[in-house]
């Protein structure tokens, strides 16, 4: 019963994972479950890439076209215009520089401190801009997105959320007795049997939870870690992605709340500014009538910003989403806190 059950697990694609795996060995039926689950498939899509890369490329650019952001049909149009880039070695900033003559291309400030004088090797002729970017993106292990009005670099795991588990109703009998086995086999002398115990586990989902907190308690060391490595995974949320949506672009605003968000999105600024507390980043906006609330905890985030005629709309989501903060509007000013206060409020419609 134990090899027939794991069989059946082994092939029914019950995670975003096991579809991605599919997808990639060539099973066309599981595209539309990769689809579905859009932007939280990117980063499992990246780890197989190379098993088949021009059909993943191509079904990870079609995900990113159709997430929260979409962008307008001119950047889609700039990104598939023909480019030659025969420049040899170059640093990242000229490259990007370089790429944004007539697409609206920015990056990541945290790169300023990550990425700043790294090198990559571009000798492309009259080929798609958009792959001359991924060329880019991927020699430095990077990726690029959607965001603000803007193609945003930045490192995937910042771009793009983790997947949620897939699995929580309860055991069935023979799966909890399957469970069981699985937990022994978490202290194999065997590595790989450790290690397929393990993703079997993870694969049962959230109904194997307490079966696996009693293997945390056992004596083994490796078992007990092990278990509780699982229940970390199946219990702790999915790590969100640093750039979303805003709070401010969920809003039904009216009235001169609906006015602000009309002058963020129309008024374009040019915004430099060096290991800058992003509490004052933001009042150097103010002058130019938008009036901001900040919560104290901006007092301690410092940033760097180099952006050249973009619209205050993207300036703010940018500053205040690479610090972990987010903004909605409220009584015709930006309130700007911490992403989960500003989904509290969000939440509440305050």
């Amino acid at each position: 019963m134990l090899p027939l059950l794991l069989f059946l697990l082994q092939a029914d694609p019950r995670s975003l994972d096991d579809a991605v795996a599919a997808f990639a060995k060539g099973d066309a039926a599981a595209r539309q479950t990769v689809l579905k689950a859009g932007s939280s498939s990117i980063l499992p899509l990246r780890k197989v890439r190379s098993q088949a890369a021009e059909k993943i490329d191509a079904l990870i650019y079609e995900i990113k076209t159709l997430a929260d952001g979409a962008p307008p049909q001119a950047i889609l149009n700039a990104l598939d215009a023909p480019r030659s880039m025969e420049v040899g070695e170059v640093a990242f900033e000229v490259a990007v520089d370089d790429l944004s003559n007539g697409l609206p291309l920015l990056f990541d400030p945290a790169l300023f401190q990550s990425h700043w004088g790294k090198n990559v090797v571009l000798n492309l002729k009259d080929r798609p801009r958009r792959e001359i970017l991924e060329s880019l993106c991927r020699q430095l292990d990077l990726d690029f997105g959607f965001f603000y009005d803007v193609v945003l670099i930045a490192a995937p795991g910042r771009l793009w959320p983790a997947a949620r588990p897939q699995r929580a109703v309860p055991l069935t009998r023979e799966e909890s007795t399957l469970a069981a086995t699985l937990i022994e086999r978490l202290a194999s002398e065997k590595l790989q049997e450790r290690e397929e115990a393990f993703n079997f586990l993870k694969k049962l989902g959230k109904g194997a939870i307490p079966l696996i907190e009693k293997g945390a308690n056992h004596e083994d060391a490796e078992r007990r870690a092990r278990c509780v490595a699982l229940v970390k995974e199946l219990t702790d949320p999915p790590t969100p992605a640093t750039f979303h949506r805003p709070a401010a672009a969920q809003q039904k605003l009216t009235g001169a709340d609906e006015d602000l968000r009309a002058r963020l999105a129309e008024n374009r600024v040019s915004f430099k500014v060096q290991d800058i507390v992003l509490d004052g980043a933001m009042r150097l906006l103010q002058p130019r009538d938008i009036p901001v609330q900040l919560a104290p905890g901006l007092k301690d985030v410092r940033l760097t910003l180099d952006l050249q005629n973009q619209t205050s709309w993207t300036v703010i989501c940018l500053a205040t989403h690479c610090c972990g903060f987010d903004f909605l509007i409220r009584d015709g000013r930006l309130v700007i806190d911490t992403r989960e206060e500003i989904q509290h409020c969000l939440a509440k419609g305050l």
